[in-house]
């Protein structure tokens, strides 16, 4: 093989398992409500592998690693985990709809806006949805082929408790919603299921190389 077993599994395995689960998730009966925090981190487990190979392995600390032996590898871990916490951080809060359209989700956003304000209104032409009595306006984003959506604040530093609330009402009324028959999802199974079949079968054909590789990569 032109490529070692151990980091073709390495780079393609998180990333196919990534895809495979968001694919499964577009293809559920119901629409699945998180946070864009959630969304990214997701994301960032899925290239985990290819950050592994790529900029971690450019700039891998050898001075570290021949005091710290394997060990080292865990320093760089928590680096990682504390690089994608300080993205999400750093970026404004956001809801991600996986399962509708924008324009299918502006009636279930302005009901559940109405349980944090009774007075909340919705405008189709954009679409955002006012609540008034709070001053907060939100924006529906995102494409309606993927059936993906995003909800963001147009009002910035919005409290934790608001958009908390926010989640909990709009996932009670997407319940039952969307399109019922759904073919977003199948283009990254399909992907996913390409991506995995290489690493399997290297994991299968070559299982003493994979071992091998994976000594070397952890004791250098």
């Amino acid at each position: 093989m032109l490529i070692e077993p151990f980091p073709l599994i390495l780079a393609f395995l998180p990333l196919s398992a990534y895809l495979l689960l968001i694919g499964m998730i577009r293809l559920v009966a119901a629409p699945v409500v998180t946070t864009g925090g959630r969304d990214l981190g997701a994301l960032a487990v899925g290239i985990s592998g290819l950050v592994a190979i790529g900029p971690a392995e450019l700039f891998f600390p050898g001075p570290a690693a021949a005091s710290m032996g394997a060990y080292v590898w865990l320093v760089l871990l928590l680096f990682y985990i504390l690089a994608v916490s300080l993205v999400i951080l750093s970026l404004p809060t956001r809801l991600v709809v996986y399962g509708m359209a924008p324009q299918s989700l502006l009636e279930p956003l302005r009901e559940a806006a109405a349980v944090l304000d009774p007075a909340a209104t919705s405008d189709p032409r954009r679409p955002q949805v006012f609540l008034p009595t709070l001053g907060v306006r939100l924006r529906i984003d995102g494409n309606p082929l993927v059936e993906t959506s995003q909800i963001a604040a147009f009002e910035p530093n919005l409290p934790a408790v608001f958009w908390g609330q926010l989640l909990a009402a709009l996932r009670k009324q997407t319940q039952g919603k969307g399109p019922r028959f759904r073919t977003a999802g199948w283009g990254m199974i399909a992907l996913g299921l390409v991506l995995a079949i290489p690493p399997l079968l290297a994991a299968v054909s070559q299982p003493e190389a994979v071992v091998a590789g994976l000594q070397q990569w952890l004791w250098r």
